[in-house]
């Protein structure tokens, strides 16, 4: 084996070179694509707050493609999942543990379209109550409010 890599050393260091910028590819191009890494990546994976809210709706929710959670402009997570339970839409949510904190168990959300193809964004309001929100909290139907289509709004005239 040593006498083979010996023979070929030109093309074995090609091989791990090529190998190299490989794996450097593909961690560039998932960060550029805002992609969130499991915390079990060593050197790059994350620990995120997982946060779950009630909606009446969640029509053109789709995890996994890039929709955010923003307060105030700022991208602080994703959306990773979501579930019917008993009729109502249940999103969970990822936060960054930095902003973690600034959440408020009286917080509100607001389910808006970012672009025309109605690519979702949930804008956070952190709340004001004294006790911040929990790891696996639920924020209630009550503090949540789905997007509402023109033809909706319209069709109530």
């Amino acid at each position: 084996m040593t006498r083979a890599i010996r023979e070929h050393l030109r093309d074995f260091l090609a091989i791990l070179g090529l190998t190299a910028a490989a794996i450097i590819s593909v961690f560039v191009i998932l960060s550029g694509q805002k992609a969130s890494i499991p915390e079990w990546v060593p050197l790059f994976g994350s620990d995120r707050f997982e946060l779950k809210a009630e909606f009446a709706t969640a029509q053109s929710v789709t995890p996994g493609q890039g929709q955010s959670i923003d307060i105030a402009g700022i991208r602080v997570g994703d959306l990773t999942r979501v579930e019917l339970e008993d009729g109502i839409a249940v999103v969970t949510m990822e936060v960054d543990h930095k902003y973690a904190d600034l959440i408020h168990e009286d917080a509100s959300l607001l389910l808006r379209p970012k672009t025309g193809l109605n690519d979702m964004v949930i804008q956070m309001n952190l709340g004001e109550g004294p006790e911040t929100v929990e790891e696996g909290a639920t924020i209630p139907l009550a503090n949540t409010q789905p997007n509402v289509n023109p033809d909706e709004f319209l069709a109530t005239l």
